[in-house]
């Protein structure tokens, strides 16, 4: 199932059921259920097979499921440097030429800290035609760890009950030139959503949302990244465990934290209470 039938099929799920769509107008029902992403890397392991994968271009999808929430995890190659991945994922206000069917963001309100940490509230329309989805998340870019997360922002009501998501990019471990990106999400939606709706947000949707880092990151491969947000990691080739008996490579986040905190001589995220 494709983005557009899904969102025609929310559309009428919404327009049919007591759940409000997403508006400034009200608040969200909650606070905030799933447990926020800290902005510090996340672990993986990925199998031989699964490497190979990526090396040919393809991205690596890990799902978990539990009841009507669902948690993947997809990780995607890409030629081009960290610091040009991440200011397209950096980019809100052209989400909507990159995007497939995202129609605008609208950033409305940015809190800069000295440490350079960057939280912004956007408002994200999403949809086909006239029929939208529409949300509200605070994203928080901590430079530390080059992470880009996010929550709902809870003072709005957003067409999900709730939503937390993780960026990461790093240097390639062998490619020069190459990053690796990992992108994270967990959503929570709605009882009256269908299973099929819960599948697309952590299965399809996740291949589309790498799919198209590497598509624009990969327009701009070899040209300057003059103002943008330096990568402050340096080479984490040794933080990549490959267990050649057991057939396996892993990402050692120990390993990575080390090498921040070295780069910024504090162990713990700049992660806002914002």
């Amino acid at each position: 199932m494709n983005l557009a039938i899904l969102l025609q099929v929310l559309a009428v799920l919404i327009a049919f059921n007591v759940c409000s769509a997403g508006s400034k107008k009200e608040r969200h029902s909650h606070n905030g259920i799933l447990k926020p992403y800290s902005g510090k890397h996340i672990p993986y392991t990925i199998s031989v097979t699964e490497n190979a994968a990526l090396d040919e271009g393809k991205p690596v999808i890990i799902n978990e499921r539990s009841g009507k929430d669902g948690r993947g995890v997809v990780i995607q190659d890409v030629h081009a440097v960290p610091e040009i991945c991440m200011d397209r994922i950096r980019d809100l206000a052209h989400y909507h030429k990159m995007v497939k069917n995202v129609k605008k963001v609208i950033p409305y309100d940015t809190v800069k800290f000295e440490n350079g940490t960057e939280v912004v509230g956007a408002e994200f329309n999403v949809g086909l035609s006239l029929l939208t989805f529409t949300y509200f998340l605070k994203l928080q870019y901590d430079p530390a760890y080059f992470t880009l997360t996010w929550t709902l922002d809870y003072q709005y009501n957003s067409d999900f009950d709730d939503n937390t998501g993780h960026w990461q990019v790093v240097q390639h471990p062998t490619k020069p030139g190459w990053s690796r990106v990992l992108y994270s999400c967990e959503v929570k939606v709605f009882n009256w959503l269908p299973e099929f709706v819960i599948n697309f947000m952590t299965k399809t949707a996740l291949v589309e949302s790498t799919a198209w880092v590497k598509r624009e990151s990969e327009k701009l491969t070899g040209t300057s990244t003059a103002g943008m947000a330096p990568y402050p990691l340096g080479d984490l080739s040794e933080c990549f465990s490959v267990d050649t008996t057991e057939g396996t490579a892993t990402y050692m986040i120990n390993c990575a934290e080390a090498k921040a905190v070295q780069r910024t001589g504090h162990s713990d995220s700049a992660h806002s209470d914002l």
